[in-house]
């Protein structure tokens, strides 16, 4: 049996690549741990920092479930859009999150570019969303979190594998999206 040195070898990967593969791996691993279940990335906010935030996802952000078709699944997230994208910067130097630009806004005339910074990993939107205390999306934070617990509870760790959604977790998804509709109900 060759040893693991000589397999590396065969394939044409030298020491110093075999080690940056290795440490590739573990770095990889802490990022799948953090997405899936166990750490969140979100800090203990200071009370500015969470009427800061509370502030901004009442006034310009979203908590949603939204069904991605190219990859059939449903996904929770949390979303603040707008214009200034120091603001959002500031928000992405808090706690965390990516911002991208909307493709909305380039197709619309004489409208100014619109960013968006969301948050996906699961773990982290359930800190983030303990520790502010929304008022005008208390609702979709109260549903969101119960949606989370199921949904975290329900994941296998060490697996890329989701469960699919259980009916009453569909349930509590929907809700949230009909508290997300706009006009008349």
């Amino acid at each position: 049996m060759k040893s693991e040195k000589t397999q590396f070898r065969l394939l044409g990967i030298d020491d110093t690549a075999r080690m940056l593969l290795d440490k590739t791996a573990v770095i990889a691993v802490s990022c799948f741990n953090m997405i899936r279940k166990e750490i969140s990335s979100v800090p203990q906010l200071t009370d500015f920092q969470k009427g800061f935030l509370t502030g901004l996802i009442d006034g310009e952000g979203s908590i949603n479930v939204v069904y991605r078709k190219y990859h059939p699944h449903y996904q929770l997230f949390l979303e603040i859009s707008m214009t200034n994208l120091e603001i959002l910067q500031f928000v992405k130097s808090m706690i965390g999150g990516n911002i991208r630009i909307s493709s909305k806004s380039d197709k619309i005339k004489n409208h100014a570019q619109v960013y968006r910074w969301t948050m996906g990993p699961m773990i982290d939107i359930k800190t983030l969303l303990n520790q502010l205390p929304l008022i005008v999306k208390r609702k979709q934070k109260e549903l969101a979190i119960q949606l989370l617990n199921k949904r975290l509870q329900t994941l296998p760790k060490g697996t890329s594998q989701l469960p699919s959604w259980t009916f009453e977790e569909l349930q509590l998804a929907e809700q949230i999206r009909y508290l997300n509709r706009k006009g008349p109900r």
